[in-house]
């Protein structure tokens, strides 16, 4: 078993705003490769976090709608 997809997870989850886009493309290759099945639960939580990641220059800003801040 290759520890490349551990790795990929590892270093996604330290990456800082800029970096989030490389490695969610990093991540989405990985996913579609099904020899990684193994380790699709923890790349689909890594995805999803770098997709809602806050710095992302393409993340929502502001408050969602609905949310009462009082």
């Amino acid at each position: 078993m290759s520890s490349y997809p551990i790795e990929v997870i590892n270093q996604a989850l330290h990456a800082h705003d800029p970096d989030c886009a490389y490695w969610l493309e990093r991540v989405n290759a990985l996913l579609r490769d099904p020899a990684n099945c193994l380790h699709r639960k923890a790349l689909e939580h890594t995805r999803k976090y770098l997709e809602e990641a806050p710095g992302r220059v393409d993340a929502p800003r502001g408050h969602p709608p609905g949310d009462d801040c009082q």
